[in-house]
């Protein structure tokens, strides 16, 4: 058993020995699972080593103190299997004088004194979910009931709650609460879960030998492990059960159709499958935490690792914000959550790389169906596509980002000046590879005894060699974007190229690809589509993903394919709609509005000129509400992007 238990079941064990003056409080954040610890765990113990019965009464929803006593015999009465509850004769008591016109029934029932005389004095009260109770009932209040149970009733009474809820709660109250505590309270334990144990035992439920054996692999075990966690509040939300069981249902599900599939779990299986849980278990925990929604992703789709400005060394070190109380309550603190965080609160320990999974998000948050076998093929991709292993200059880059604190002063030297001298020569790989070492070299450069407009013309001539070799794309343009990097900052003058080689390689792609798309929106749209549906590549997107292509073009090639459409070309067309304005939109996709909106015209003009024809059924029922559907997004998106711009 976990060391932390033990001390505190003798601590539980101790107090109920002794002769006390005040109630025993057990406290711990929500979900840590400490009414399933008294029920399986201590329960046990306390009849085992003092022969006696412990009953959990829980607050949750109650509306009246005198709620507490009928509570506290019924659950005495459950416990000791009596044969009908106590509360069916309560509710049957209620209906009957309530029924016999305008009876107070709080006056017959009183302070429910005389109910606990039914409650043997060999019981032990635990009273669970107080801080739930608060808005309804007076803390005062209910501490006055268990007060009444402790000293004039000389019942042995734990509170089980999440005292600091409640001390938040009450800080802006006049009442003195604290005072209360200390007369009401005679010691209070903390409560820290074993997550490990609990992990291992919902892993068991599964009945999977293949399941718990990769759930239970170091890796897996350090990831949900609170003690990685980098500052109190990660802490909190990695030892909330019911997150952790909602983390694994989901994930379940995606391995299990994977492993039915592959039959096998080798290494790059692993690696790939590992990423996916990650990402199931920190989604599942911001998504809990009230700070995702299904339509709104907060810009996780466009989050890239970035390293800090000032070189945080991801120590755990405290900041404000980690500080705050961590609660279920969106209302007590509702802050967005920072998008440079999520990856060093869920990945940086991890050592896996941040993949996001559009997919598999909106299966967590909306319950919509994924193909796991599509997911494990695009995690496969991505690995292979940030994998650093066949460029020599990216993993020396990689190793000195993760462990530069660990070189001697001469190698860093050393390191840097190779760093620099990859950056000229556009050795590295990845847009943002690039702006991580300029954090590096700009914080760095006196080290190797060069100023500032000496390592910036580094990168002036080394990201337009890189850019050559490569495609850009819009959800690199969106990455850069995203970074936050003071106007003053050196490293802005970086992002700044970044971004003028990005959009100058989507622009020369464009180029050289739009007359080929549109020869394939003339010719075939089922080859046309190849460039917008997964399905059809068998991979996670099409080339044009989250590329803004369609408006390029032109209005009399869009008339001239509609006016012969067919009834394949319009089921095609509404597969393309589906799968990238309302599946997947991405603000960037707003370039496409007047496409869609002569599309639509057009097809309404089909559909006038061509009636009781299987064309127009499909586009009248399907294609043109899609597209007006995606319209109407785009218009919300594009809102959005104006009144909070990137």
């Amino acid at each position: 058993m976990n060391a932390n238990y033990e001390e505190l079941i003798q601590g539980i064990i101790t107090y109920i020995r002794q002769d006390q003056t005040g109630a025993l409080m057990v406290t711990g954040s929500w979900g840590c699972g400490k009414s399933y610890f008294f029920k399986n765990i201590l329960f046990k113990r306390i009849k085992e080593e003092l022969h006696l019965d412990a009953i959990i009464v829980s607050l949750f929803g109650i509306k009246e103190i005198t709620e507490i006593p009928q509570r506290i015999l019924s659950a005495s009465l459950d416990a000791n299997d009596a044969k009908i509850s106590f509360g069916k004769y309560v509710d049957f008591g209620k209906r009957l004088i309530e029924g016999l016109g305008n009876i107070d029934i709080s006056k017959i029932l009183g302070t429910g004194d005389y109910l606990l005389k039914a409650v043997s004095k060999e019981t032990v009260i635990c009273i669970d979910d107080v801080e739930r109770a608060i808005d309804v009932i007076d803390i005062n209040e209910i501490l006055g009931v268990i007060n009444n149970l402790v000293e004039n009733l000389n019942y042995k009474v734990i509170v089980i709650a999440n005292k600091e809820y409640i001390d938040h709660s009450k800080s802006k109250d006049t009442t003195p609460i604290e005072v209360f505590y200390e007369k009401v309270i005679e010691k209070s334990l903390s409560f820290q879960p074993d997550i490990i144990s609990i992990f291992r035992t919902i892993v068991d439920e599964f009945k999977d030998a293949s399941f718990a054996e990769f759930m239970t692999r170091e890796a897996v075990l350090n990831s949900i492990n609170p003690r990685n966690a980098r500052n109190k509040e990660i802490t909190k939300k990695l030892e909330n059960i019911r997150t952790l069981k909602f983390a694994i249902k989901h994930f379940y599900t995606i391995y299990h159709s994977i492993y039915e599939s592959v039959g096998s779990i080798d290494d790059s299986c692993f690696n790939a499958l590992f990423n996916i849980w990650v990402f199931t278990h920190a989604i599942s925990i911001e998504f809990k935490s009230n700070k995702l929604t299904l339509e709104d992703c907060r810009g996780l789709d466009s989050l890239t690792q970035v390293v800090s400005l000032d070189l945080d060394l991801g120590l755990g070190i405290e900041d404000e914000v980690s500080n705050q109380l961590c609660t279920e309550d969106s209302s007590i603190i509702n802050e967005k959550p920072r998008l440079d965080s999520i990856i060093d609160d869920y990945y940086t320990h991890n050592t896996t790389p941040y993949i996001f999974y559009r997919s598999l998000y909106k299966f967590i948050l909306g319950g919509i169906q994924c193909d796991p076998l599509e997911l494990i093929e695009f995690a496969r991709s991505e690995f292979a596509r940030l994998s650093p292993s066949h460029n020599a200059a990216q993993e020396s880059l990689n190793n000195f980002l993760n462990n530069w604190w660990s070189f001697s002063d001469e190698e860093v030297r050393e390191e840097l000046k190779t760093i620099i001298n990859n950056v000229r020569e556009g050795k590295l790989s990845g847009f943002v590879s690039y702006y991580n070492a300029s954090v590096f070299l700009f914080n760095l450069r006196e080290i190797i005894d060069l100023d500032e407009e000496t390592v910036f013309s580094s990168f002036a001539e080394g990201i337009p060699k890189y850019a050559d070799k490569v495609e850009g794309s819009s959800i690199e343009l969106t990455s850069i974007n995203f970074i936050d990097s003071p106007l003053d900052h050196p490293c802005n003058r970086v992002k700044s190229i970044l971004l003028e080689n990005i959009k100058r390689r989507i622009s020369e792609q464009e180029f050289e690809s739009i007359s080929e798309l549109k020869k394939q929106f003339k010719e075939d749209i089922s080859e046309f589509s190849k460039s917008f549906l997964p399905e059809q590549l068998g991979c996670s997107a099409g080339k044009y993903f989250n590329d803004p292509v369609l408006h390029h073009i032109d209005e009399e090639l869009i008339k001239e394919k509609v006016l012969n459409f067919c009834p394949k070309d319009a089921m095609w067309f509404y597969r393309i709609i589906q799968f990238r304005y309302i599946d997947h939109c991405d603000r960037v996709l707003i370039d496409e509005i007047p496409f869609l909106s002569v599309i639509t015209e057009e097809m309404k003009v089909f559909a006038q000129n061509n009636p009781n024809t299987a064309t127009t059924y499909i586009l009248q029922k399907f294609t043109i509400p899609a597209i007006a559907k995606a319209v109407e997004r785009l218009h919300r998106i594009k809102a959005s992007t104006y009144s909070n711009p990137i």
